[in-house]
């Protein structure tokens, strides 16, 4: 397992490496002169960021099945659902009210 502190300080590099690059891209926008570039970051061990895109990987990959899984019950099927339902809820009111009407109402 890496250390906590190699990670931090990777992560601080690619951070000031960011920020590096908004610096530029803002001068060029403003058309100035882009200031004195700072040195590159400290070059980082290999495989230094693979657990944190392994992490980020397996975060991704479970979000995207849990919204697979939501799409399972599409509107269409929901529409028909509703409809169903509401058929169901109309025979039944139709019904009650004619057995109402047969037993309580009739010579």
């Amino acid at each position: 397992m890496p250390d906590p502190i190699d990670e931090l300080r990777q992560q601080r590099a690619l951070v000031a490496a960011h920020l590096a690059w908004l610096d530029k891209q803002i001068a060029a926008a403003a058309g100035e002169v882009p200031p004195q570039a700072a040195p590159p970051p400290p070059a980082s061990p290999p495989n230094a960021g693979t657990t944190i895109e392994a992490d980020a990987n397996v975060e991704a990959e479970a979000i995207i099945a849990q919204y697979r899984d939501e799409a399972a019950s599409s509107p269409v099927e929901i529409k028909r659902g509703c409809l169903l339902a509401f058929a169901i809820l109309m025979t039944l009111t139709i019904g009650g009210v004619f057995a109402v009407y047969w037993f309580r109402y009739r010579p």
